[in-house]
């Protein structure tokens, strides 16, 4: 049995995200978590005058932790730095670990099953 306080390498959790009239459809995002040295470091860019650093760090982040929005897979730089922000921003909040998985719901889809 997996220890539920540690981060399995190579395991997903799906959280599903209900939609927000005028700012997206109904997201299911596919991702794996990521270690608190990506928090560390994410905290870093947040303090660059230069919002390029936080953006390409953001695009980044998305591109290695990110499995598919919706069943869809990003793995295009041009199409990450152009979805709408609050996508990105729940994005990142679920790798970071900053807002919770719905893991008992979305087992099914976690697992693979």
């Amino acid at each position: 049995m997996a220890d539920e306080l540690l981060i399995d390498d190579g395991y997903t959790v799906t959280r599903t995200i209900d939609p927000a009239p005028g700012l997206h459809p109904q997201l299911t995002i596919m991702y794996r978590q990521a270690l608190d040295r990506e928090r560390n470091v994410y905290r870093s860019k947040l303090q660059s005058a230069d919002p390029s650093v936080l953006d390409s760090f953001v695009t980044d982040l998305i591109l290695k932790y990110v499995v598919s929005i919706n069943g869809t897979e990003y793995k295009d730089r041009d199409k990450i730095t152009r979805m709408k922000p609050t996508i990105r921003s729940y994005a990142v909040d679920l790798v970071l670990g900053y807002s919770a998985a719905d893991e008992a719901a979305d087992a099914g889809k976690s697992r693979g099953a």
